[in-house]
């Protein structure tokens, strides 16, 4: 027996249960045509991210400072997740 590899990629707005199909990589018996691998999708709940259709939700908490000068307004936005993403806009 033979092994092989398959890579399988997942596409934005891949849903749960969605099947992907590798047609005529299974097993071949002899006398008879290669099956197909068929990969079902499952979508696990994720500690961060919840999915509401094709859309990603997270819930975060900011801290909002702002400063006013005659010049400009300065607005500072920090994002606090696990990975700690800090943004900053102009």
């Amino acid at each position: 027996m033979e092994l092989q590899t398959l890579d399988v990629y997942i596409d934005p707005g891949m849903v749960h249960k969605q099947r992907i199909v590798f047609s005529g990589e299974g097993d071949q018996e002899p006398d008879s045509a290669p099956g197909d691998v068929v990969v079902f999708l499952v979508q696990r709940p994720h500690p961060v991210f919840t999915r509401d259709g094709d859309d990603l939700h997270v819930e975060v908490r900011a801290m909002m400072l702002m400063m006013t000068t005659s010049l400009h307004t300065c607005r500072r936005v920090t994002l606090l997740t696990p990975s700690h993403v800090e943004t900053n806009t102009a």
